[in-house]
């Protein structure tokens, strides 16, 4: 009885899926078909939705809808192709038909096109619009082209559809990119390297900074374009308290502290790092905090961390005691990617500056004051941040 049950779940639910998932798409493809509509109405095309049955475009993929164009009285069938993002098999495809020399009329819809391969499809007839206005469109009698905007104009269930949240963990390493260098020019190839992620997730993340308007520019020749609201938007959602915290009483100050774990933990294979108020005063100085020092630390294995807590015969409590210096280490929420960009300083490794800020931000102990003494001394100068959005990072640290 019970495999039968399980296996009626099993289609309840593959069948449930597949109506969502069919409801979903012509929700996304009403959408899409009013917002070209309305991109060619602009330049005197008026375009009536026909059924695409049958009808494959070019490289032999079936048709999302068909477009009954009519401009100056001339009649034309437009088929459309709509593409969640750029890939690689579209790319095979696209190269495929360039040489082929198929001209056949369709437009291809994606919710962003980048500057680089507008002109890669317009160079080889093939016409495109994306959600931003970005419309090249080439038939007999007709050659359309209009550039988009610097953000989306249409298409928002596409956009929702791909729910990247760019502050998530693994995604959050693009973004880490940009901060770290700020002035210098990314291609998305270049940021998936760099990062380790997929090109494909690459090209997520960065359309969704692309929207927010943290970053701007082409997938060739991209820049951190906002970093204030980058920075507000992020630590309003992110808290240190997400890391899992353990306290350990250890028979040494501060100094002597920080000098064994030079000795003892640098040499290490374990990845580890300052942060908090104990990072922040090896990075912009001038903060008290002789009772506690904040450790990041991602052992590859349990044993790795426990045996360098003996090393400085920590040992666990689970309140802080009074005249005992504290060793914190946490398990930072955002793994290896919170270490991104970290930095020796004074023999020992610090988190990066964006990351010290997200941790200090929301800190009770003088954390938002530190916080804008590091936003006012090294991120402000280092991103260029004019001063009015240095003051609008601050008003949100409360």
């Amino acid at each position: 009885m019970l495999p039968i049950i399980i296996r009626f779940a099993l289609a309840f639910r593959e069948k449930t899926k597949h109506i969502w998932e069919m409801k979903s798409r012509r929700r996304v493809d009403s959408e899409t078909v009013a917002g070209l509509r309305a991109v060619m109405a602009e330049r005197g095309v008026d375009a009536e939705e026909l059924d695409p049955s049958g009808h494959p475009t070019a490289g032999g993929t079936a048709a999302d809808f068909a477009l009954a164009l009519t401009i100056d009285g001339v009649h034309h069938v437009l088929l459309v192709e709509v593409e969640r993002r750029w890939s690689r098999d579209l790319d095979a495809r696209l190269d495929h038909l360039a040489e082929s020399g198929d001209r056949a009329p369709w437009i291809l819809v994606l919710p962003r096109i980048d500057a680089s391969r507008r002109a890669w499809l317009r160079k080889r007839g093939i016409n495109y619009a994306d959600m931003t206005g970005a419309l090249s469109l080439r038939l007999p009698g007709v050659r359309i082209d209009v550039d988009g905007a610097a953000k989306r104009q249409w298409g928002t269930l596409i956009a929702t559809q791909r729910n990247v949240n760019p502050f998530s963990k693994k995604a959050s390493l693009v973004l880490r990119r940009f901060f770290e260098a700020p002035h210098a020019s990314h291609s998305v190839t270049a940021l998936a390297k760099e990062t380790r992620i997929a090109i494909g997730w690459a090209w997520d993340v960065t359309e969704e900074l692309l929207e927010r308007g943290y970053v701007a520019g082409t997938g060739d020749e991209l820049r951190l374009a906002d970093a204030a609201s980058a920075l507000v938007h992020w630590s309003g959602t992110y808290s240190w308290k997400k890391s899992k915290r353990r306290n350990f009483v250890v028979p040494y100050t501060k100094t002597e502290l920080e000098q064994r774990l030079a000795d003892t933990w640098v040499p290490s294979s374990l990845r580890w790092a300052l942060t908090l108020l104990t990072g922040a005063q090896r990075r912009v100085g001038h903060v008290t905090h002789d009772s506690s020092t904040y450790v990041y630390a991602v052992p590859a294995m349990p044993s790795e961390l426990e045996d360098l807590l003996s090393s400085v015969h920590a040992r666990e409590v689970s309140e802080p005691i009074q005249g005992t210096h504290l060793l914190c280490v946490l398990e930072p929420y955002y793994g290896q990617a919170a270490l991104f960009g970290a930095h020796v300083i004074e023999a020992l490794p610090v988190v990066s500056d964006l990351q010290l800020f997200l941790d200090l931000a929301h800190f009770p102990l003088r954390g938002a004051e530190v916080a804008q003494h590091l936003l006012r001394s090294r991120i402000a100068p280092a991103t260029g941040m004019a001063a009015t959005d240095v003051a609008r990072v601050e008003r949100s640290l409360g």
